[in-house]
């Protein structure tokens, strides 16, 4: 019941990304902005009728680490472990200005994303679920209406071999 918003190149979206629009779409049936926070960010827009929009890959928390660390001198070797921060604010150092950007990244993104979907759905309602890894770490700096559902790979992989068995 699920439509892939890819259209000729359906094949070009990961299957992370596709078990996780089967899963959200069996579990809520309504207009859907996913956010699987996980290495990378996804965001996709998903409709009440299982048509897929489209959406964002932007990188997760540990990649934009990464990426600081190897274009930054003095900040190699920068873990989640140093940063572990909730809620935003302005940095009070180096690793917190790294903690609170990356934060702001992730969660701007989103904000956009939470726009576009006014337009997306046409002024419809929609509800924004979050699921993956980081996105329990991500719920506590969020703010607004966010449903957090775990899993959703899983849920999606499940229907899929539900279905090889009928």
């Amino acid at each position: 019941g699920v439509i892939n918003g890819y259209g000729e190149q359906a094949e070009r979206l990961g299957s992370d990304r596709w078990m996780a629009l089967l899963g959200c779409h069996e579990q809520i049936q309504k207009n859907a902005l996913i956010v699987d926070a996980g290495t990378a960010l996804t965001i996709d827009w998903l409709r009440a009728d299982g048509r897929h929009l489209g959406g964002w890959i932007v990188p997760g928390r540990q990649l934009m680490l990464n990426a600081l660390g190897q274009g930054t001198a003095n900040l190699k070797g920068i873990t989640l472990d140093d940063i572990e921060r909730d809620g935003l604010a302005a940095g009070q150092n180096t690793f917190d200005g790294i903690a609170q950007g990356t934060e702001a990244a992730l969660t701007g993104a989103i904000a956009q994303a939470i726009q576009l979907s006014r337009e997306h759905f046409s002024q419809e309602s929609f509800d924004v679920v979050v699921t993956g890894g980081d996105g329990e770490h991500l719920m506590r700096t969020l703010s607004g209406k966010f449903r957090r559902y775990d899993d959703l790979l899983f849920k999606g992989l499940r229907l899929c071999a539900d279905n090889l068995n009928s």
